[in-house]
């Protein structure tokens, strides 16, 4: 995707206005794209933190020849673990705002300029978000399923029940406020960003701006799949909203949400053949939305098919080549 030219690189001040921060691992041909549209930015007075996890390609020469001074590279012990890259990140940070990229995404050269532009008129939101487009590995956009639209204002709600999506890369965030919710939760190995915005949405109002301001990539490095341990991880966020109350139908909400992703979890175990651990699942999330037909409809396929002979199972996942066969 080409991300058409800025402004020219200018001298960093001692507090820039936007701190970028990337943290990247092996993905050195997408991250040349990813620092462009950084330094193509039309608010120019900026830093740009890139955390590397220990890369072995070409990631450390590429951005030892960057001699843009807006560009500091903070070379890190691999850990694979972006919560804790992202508050190194964070720790090198200067200036009032934060802004988040993937190294395999791309930002529109005004997406900070605008951002900053809502944030100084609503001094009432203390981060913002915009909607995004997508793109495959060749930078070319293609039609997804429409997702949830961005929603501005207190969207706690509306992040629990997933009628409002934020993709990192579009955040802007002050950073004192940041810093105040205490910044990512390294115990999240997955989900650490959603964990994060629910915390920010307890905290502040939001701005949302309705234009793509940035590209999410797809590609085979990280086609987006979900384990039994990514819905442990919603779990525990869900668990934690409602351990600290809200009005009852808040916490219905939660309840709702919970038991959506204890039905996700169990589909899972299903699919691999883990028929008690499927069945385990499925209780709690029943217990809580006895009314959810995805429910129901997942305990009587476990059912069906932990009695069903292991040939109509063979002759099943054979019909459906998209769903991995148990071992």
């Amino acid at each position: 995707m080409k991300i058409p030219g800025g402004p020219a690189p200018a001298l960093v001040a001692s507090e820039p206005v936007v701190s970028v921060i990337i943290p990247t691992y092996n993905r050195e041909a997408y991250l040349r794209e990813a620092v462009e549209s950084v330094f193509s930015q039309t608010l120019s007075d900026l830093v740009l933190i890139v955390v590397d996890d220990g890369s072995t390609d070409g990631t450390r020469p590429y951005l030892r020849t960057l001699t843009d001074p807006r560009l500091r590279l903070i070379e890190h012990q691999h850990c694979a673990n972006p919560a804790r890259l992202r508050n190194v990140g964070l720790a090198a940070a200067r200036g009032g705002w934060i802004a988040f990229l993937d190294s395999d995404d791309l930002w529109y050269p005004d997406k900070l300029e605008r951002q900053l532009h809502v944030l100084r008129a609503r001094p009432e939101c203390r981060w913002s978000y915009t909607a995004v487009r997508r793109i495959d590995g060749q930078g070319n956009e293609y039609s997804a399923p429409p997702g949830p639209q961005p929603h501005g204002g207190w969207i706690l709600e509306q992040l629990v029940d997933r009628s409002a999506g934020i993709a990192l890369p579009t955040v802007m965030v002050d950073r004192r406020e940041l810093a105040h919710a205490g910044g990512f939760d390294e115990s999240f190995p997955r989900c650490e960003d959603y964990e994060l915005w629910t915390r920010l949405a307890a905290r502040s109002e939001v701005a949302a701006l309705a234009e793509p301001l940035a590209a999410v990539r797809t590609h085979e490095g990280n086609v987006p799949t979900w384990r039994p341990e990514a819905f442990e991880q919603m779990e525990r966020v869900y668990r934690t909203l409602m351990a600290g109350g809200g009005s009852p139908g808040f916490m219905r909400r939660c309840e709702k949400a919970y038991a959506w992703t204890q039905v996700g979890r169990a589909a899972l175990h299903r699919v691999r053949g883990d028929y008690g651990r499927a069945l385990k699942a499925l209780g709690p999330a029943l217990r809580l939305d006895c009314w959810t037909v995805r429910g129901w409809v997942e305990l009587a396929k476990t059912a069906l098919q932990s009695l069903a002979p292991r040939s109509l199972l063979d002759w099943y996942y054979d019909a459906i080549k998209h769903v991995r066969r148990p071992p």
